[in-house]
């Protein structure tokens, strides 16, 4: 059975249709990510939050303290849920 970390997420989008996310061990962690103004612009926006059950195997600590995970279709195993809307996809944004 694999190891599960429970995480928050912050998934961002980009003009160029790229979506990827942030994960955070906590919400307010997140929550603090979206309120980073100098991050967003008409051409990246915070989508919203989720929490989900991460493969505690394809994430990890950077050396600057920043959480990352390898991107496999097995990153996320379970309990997805967005949980906190922020913004709607702009219809001037590739998809």
């Amino acid at each position: 059975m694999k190891e599960v970390k429970t995480m928050f997420g912050v998934e961002h989008a980009y003009i160029d249709g790229r979506k990827p996310y942030d994960i955070f061990p906590s919400k307010i962690e997140a929550e603090e990510f979206c309120q980073k103004t100098e991050l967003w612009n008409d051409k990246h926006i915070p989508l919203f939050i989720f929490q989900a059950d991460f493969n505690s195997d394809l994430i990890y600590k950077e050396d600057n303290g920043d959480w990352n995970y390898d991107d496999f279709s097995n990153t996320i195993i379970g309990n997805y849920s967005r949980i906190r809307e922020l913004n709607h996809y702009p219809e001037h944004f590739e998809r």
